[in-house]
């Protein structure tokens, strides 16, 4: 994880690597992010491949979309 933005939030411990090493650790049934952030903070597709190896194609981005959605509206 290159991105400058994952690595400021791992450095601050917003969120967590996966065990291996691939994306973020997740709560799958929602795609929450484990971590400390202050705030939600979600991850979809390519971020969750350590704990769902088939987040690429559009099936997978779909109901992986659906899940965050409900955790938002949950949340209220």
């Amino acid at each position: 994880m290159n991105n400058p933005v994952l690595q400021a939030f791992l450095n601050k411990d917003w969120i967590q690597a996966d065990e291996l090493d691939l994306g973020l650790k997740i709560k799958p049934e929602n795609h929450l992010a484990i971590g400390q952030a202050p705030f939600p903070i979600y991850a979809i597709g390519n971020l969750c491949r350590g704990s769902l190896w088939e987040s690429t194609a559009i099936g997978e981005l779909r109901s992986q979309a659906k899940l965050i959605a409900k955790g938002i509206i949950d949340m209220k």
